[in-house]
């Protein structure tokens, strides 16, 4: 059985980023449970130009073969406007406190310390924020970990931001801010894992984060709180670079 392949963003308010302590952490998970990690370098995106390179990369590595999709933060964002471009093939993402419509961001924060610091990092176009928002024709499933005391990206606001705009997936909240890695939502995790592997054979690498790591809510909703994790030996980084306009 083929892993599958996950490429795997870390944040940086859009501007150019390298991998991190979080996506080596998600690479050694899905290692561990048979699939294969792309931790991803990219360079700042803030128009659509940038988005479209980004997507026609990723399919050039993936080459037809279905995907999954890791972001945080920005990086989150990122991945789950990917999703919506059929040619990827995106089965699943995982979104860890990315915001699901950007124009619903920009609106609560108004201008405020968190706006400011994202539009010093990149000059974002109106029509790149426009694709980053509204209502999503997505067929993966998505799921979502928001912190509870999170003061960039509201748990709440993120919350009533995916339900109106995604079809399908689910939100859990942690415990905790903004810059945690996947260890401190191990059932949002889970559940990212079960659904990318659900057209393997039976008895393939799906796993738990941790022992008894379940859901506890269905639909859009649910909430778990962090667990502890046996963190396999780390492996390789398999960066991507390239320039995009």
């Amino acid at each position: 059985m083929l892993p599958t392949l996950v490429f795997v963003f870390n944040g940086n308010a859009f501007g150019a980023t390298t991998p991190s302590n979080n996506t080596q952490i998600t690479a050694d998970l899905l290692s561990r449970d048979g699939d294969k990690a792309i931790q991803m370098s990219t360079p700042p995106i803030g128009s659509t130009v940038a988005f479209l390179s980004l997507a026609a990369r990723i399919a050039s590595i993936a080459d037809g073969q279905p995907i999954g999709l890791v972001g945080f933060s920005a990086g989150g964002s990122l991945a789950v406007r990917l999703s919506e471009l059929p040619a990827l093939h995106v089965k699943a993402v995982l979104n860890f406190y990315g915001p699901p419509d950007l124009q619903d961001w920009f609106s609560y924060h108004d201008g405020d310390y968190f706006a400011q610091y994202v539009t010093s990092h990149v000059a974002l176009t109106s029509d790149f924020v426009a694709l980053m928002s509204g209502a999503s024709q997505s067929q993966a499933f998505i799921v979502n970990a928001f912190g509870t005391n999170d003061q960039n990206v509201v748990a709440s606001v993120s919350t009533a931001s995916f339900e109106r705009d995604f079809k399908h997936g689910q939100v859990f909240t942690y415990p905790g801010p903004h810059g945690v890695s996947p260890l401190a939502s191990p059932a949002a995790y889970d559940e990212f894992v079960e659904h990318l592997g659900l057209d393997k054979p039976s008895g393939g690498s799906s796993g738990s984060v941790h022992p008894g790591g379940t859901s506890s809510g269905s639909g859009h909703t649910g909430g778990a709180p962090g667990g502890t994790v046996p963190v396999p030996a780390p492996t390789p980084v398999i960066p991507s670079y390239w320039n995009a306009p």
